[in-house]
């Protein structure tokens, strides 16, 4: 099993709740796609953390890199970007053997967090903080990237079917199960 945090707002909204659901399920891997909320889980452990373009940059922002032990996945090669990763937490970085995307999403954020899923062996993905956006905050950038996440969503779920891929909190992105995560946590 697999928790994805996202950089949506539903992760501060549901904070407490998403707290309880990684505390009951001990053995979940922990995967950040983006480190706008890793401050909020300083203490987990054992976590993995998707680094893409200057996404090391805020991490190195967000949390204290040089006491920073959780792993960290950067896209397989080559990249259209390379990933900035912080001198601190090179030793703590891997790439990906492969994707399973095309050519064009193999370095989009969600591509690479979706193909670190799979090397993980993950067969149940739970996701929180992939809100996407609501109609009124659609500009062109939030529109693109949309558009793109929702591609994504479809491509993995199409080749991927045998893996079950559930939204704990809001989103939305069609074709993803939602399950509250209040119904998961005592």
């Amino acid at each position: 099993k697999l928790l994805i945090v996202g950089g949506g707002s539903s992760v501060v909204d549901h904070l407490s709740a998403i707290e309880e659901f990684i505390q009951q399920n001990k053995n979940i891997t922990i995967l950040f796609s983006s480190a706008r909320h890793q401050s909020l889980f300083v203490n987990l452990k054992g976590a993995y953390n998707i680094l893409v373009g200057a996404e090391g940059k805020r991490l190195e922002e967000t949390i204290d890199v040089t006491a920073f032990s959780n792993h960290c996945i950067l896209p397989s090669s080559p990249h259209k970007i390379a990933p900035y990763i912080p001198q601190a937490i090179e030793k703590n970085c891997f790439e990906l053997n492969a994707t399973i995307f095309s050519k064009d999403q193999a370095d989009a954020h969600l591509a690479v967090t979706l193909q670190a899923a799979i090397e993980l062996n993950s067969t149940a993905i739970f996701l929180v903080g992939f809100d996407g956006y609501s109609a009124a905050e659609l500009n062109d950038r939030e529109a693109f990237f949309m558009e793109e996440n929702q591609q994504i969503f479809d491509d993995f779920l199409a080749c991927k079917n045998e893996t079950s891929l559930v939204s704990l909190t809001p989103t939305q992105y069609k074709n993803i199960p939602v399950n509250s995560i209040y119904a998961l946590v005592k």
